[in-house]
């Protein structure tokens, strides 16, 4: 999942790191980037994930979330 989060590229500058699961300190010096730690689970059931890594964005109406789930090999 690591490696498939460092070829990401988000569409806007406003865009942050979740870890549901792991080492913080090691992510965050993996990605070079500052990581927040999804606590009891709280945003991945707000938003019903059920898988990660995932990725959530603004609907084209701005009213909604697209919620995409990627496989990871």
């Amino acid at each position: 999942q690591l490696a498939w989060m460092k070829r990401q590229v988000p569409e806007t500058l406003m865009s942050k790191i979740i870890l549901v699961r792991g080492s913080i300190p090691d992510t965050s010096a993996a990605l070079d980037s500052r990581i927040y730690f999804d606590q009891n689970g709280v945003l991945s059931k707000r938003f019903g994930l059920t898988a990660v890594p995932a990725r959530i964005t603004p609907a084209p109406s701005g009213e909604r979330l697209n919620i995409e789930t990627f496989p990871v090999k």
